[in-house]
């Protein structure tokens, strides 16, 4: 078992995937929970970071409104995503609706289709493949929301 699906999910989500449904492929379910619950850990760090960071700089950082939010979650990687929406306190709700609005819902959507591909395919072109539908799910999701 290696644990590079892991290592890899909380910086490049989409590797750590393509890497499980590749090489992995039982460990899927599992990082499909921890997709979704590590940024209750990560906004909470966030969040941690305002305070800390409030003794030293004194930031007045305007408060992003939902418009802000869905973009953040359109351009900002996974992690830094969910720090920024805690220093900014912006309420955990609207962090997750925006996050499900974009990247949170095409992950498994997928993950679901690419999982059976591993079946038939060598490994590294499973991956490759995996990785691939990421990066053009992603385009059109930024394309669908621009668009609009």
């Amino acid at each position: 078992m290696s644990p590079w699906s892991f290592i890899l999910l909380p910086f490049a989500p989409a590797l750590g995937f393509s890497w499980a449904v590749g090489y992995a492929r039982e460990w899927i379910p599992l990082l499909l929970v921890l997709y979704y619950l590590l940024p209750v850990v990560l906004y909470g760090l966030g969040r941690g970071l305002k305070g800390f960071a409030g003794r030293f700089l004194k930031p007045t950082l305007p408060q992003a409104g939902e418009g802000g939010v869905r973009l953040l979650a359109l351009l900002v990687p996974y992690t830094p995503y969910w720090l920024t929406t805690g220093f900014l306190r912006v309420p955990l709700r609207t962090a997750y609706k925006a996050f499900l609005q974009g990247p949170g819902l095409a992950v498994p959507l997928v993950i679901l289709v690419v999982w059976p591909l591993g079946l038939h395919f060598h490994p590294s072109l499973a991956s490759l493949f995996s990785l691939s539908l990421f990066f053009l799910a992603e385009k059109g999701v930024r394309k669908l929301y621009r668009g609009s």
